[in-house]
């Protein structure tokens, strides 16, 4: 059984009226919470927050003989999206919670006139928070938890980054009851992307913002289970958020792309000490992949360097044990054109791994 939940978007503002008039703001993205307590053989719950909406144009600046001679209108800002929380506790064979942040509204862009109005900042992109458990009395139990956080609204303001990338958190939990079942248990988090750097004039160039960094994602225990005797699968992954690009000014001092965010994830896990039953084998996997940075524009500054990446894994069981780990950095942004600036550089990476059995074998495996 399903459980869907979408939050409303925001409206986005007007633009702006008369000769130089401002440009409106949007409104936040509304906020989704879906809740699945079922015992269906496969529960979830799916939810999606509101976008933020765009921030309205400015109006151009009064003319006389096809010649402005007054201010153009400002940008309005773009708002923010909706956070998303998605739960599920069911007792079938499977329970799966899925929630994802809204996108932040883009700022509106300036007017022409003289001189030019400026745009605006972007909205924050909506966080995102997914739980999932599931106990099986019969059979295999499977829990799974995906939280993505929105993307951050692009930024028209010379100087101004882009809107925040949304946090993201999940976790699960799977039990199999039944003696010889298996479980398995898998959280992945994907944290939002920064808002890119965008013409504060539109389609006539100007000035344009910097891009944002993006979101960190980061983990520590958010997979568990459990099962009499059958086999484990753990798996955690945390990804941060790329980078906001800068899409490269058409006049004035250059702008920066947005760093990738960091990620982190760590297990720890004791089959022995943590559970009354243990299982017969376990394998469980902790990974955490860097954002990637921002690309640089033309005559942009700085690209955005790529996400560092910090993963590891130390588990213990009564049989056979496999344990691995992944980390990788993000790749760092480009070049594109004619832009003096320089690529950055890609994000470092640490991996550890170490497998305990009491009773059988084991194999511990880092990259």
């Amino acid at each position: 059984m399903d459980v869907i939940v979408n939050g409303t978007a925001g409206t986005n503002g007007a633009y702006g009226v008369g000769a130089g008039g401002n440009g409106g703001d949007g409104t936040d993205g509304g906020p989704a919470s879906a809740s699945n307590t079922g015992a269906y053989s496969d529960d979830r719950a799916l939810a999606t927050g509101g976008a933020g909406g765009a921030g309205g144009n400015g109006a151009a600046g009064l003319q006389t003989s096809g010649v402005f001679d007054g201010p153009g209108g400002e940008g309005g800002a773009g708002a923010a999206g909706g956070a998303a929380t998605a739960y599920v506790n069911s007792s079938g064979a499977s329970g799966e919670a899925i929630a994802a942040g809204g996108a932040g509204g883009s700022s509106g862009v300036g007017g022409q006139g003289a001189p030019d109005g400026a745009g605006n900042g972007g909205g924050a992109g909506g966080s995102a928070s997914a739980s999932a458990a599931n106990t099986a009395a019969s059979g295999f139990s499977y829990a799974a938890a995906t939280a993505t956080g929105g993307a951050g609204g692009a930024s028209a303001k010379p100087g101004l980054p882009g809107g925040a990338g949304g946090g993201a958190m999940a976790v699960a939990r799977a039990i199999a009851a039944a003696a010889g079942a298996g479980a398995s248990a898998r959280a992945v988090q994907r944290a939002g992307a920064g808002g890119s750097g965008a013409f504060s004039l539109g389609g006539y160039g100007g000035p344009s913002g910097d891009g944002a960094d993006g979101a960190a994602s980061s983990m520590t225990n958010q997979v568990s289970g459990s099962t009499a005797g059958g086999a484990l699968t753990l798996y955690q992954a945390a990804f941060g958020g790329t980078g906001g690009a800068e899409a490269g000014p058409g006049a004035g001092a250059g702008a920066h792309a947005g760093a990738g965010g960091a990620a982190s994830a760590s297990l720890s896990f004791d089959d022995i000490t943590q559970n009354t039953t243990q299982s017969a084998y376990l394998a469980t996997t902790s990974q955490a992949v860097g954002g990637g940075g921002g690309s640089l524009g033309p005559n942009g500054t700085l690209a955005g360097s790529g996400g560092t990446a910090t993963a590891s894994n130390v588990t213990t069981g009564a049989g056979g044990v496999n344990s691995h780990t992944y980390a990788a950095g993000g790749v760092g942004g480009g070049a594109q054109g004619s832009a003096p600036g320089a690529g950055a550089s890609g994000g470092a990476a640490s991996a550890s791994a170490s497998a305990v059995a009491h009773a059988a074998t084991t194999l511990a495996d880092a990259r």
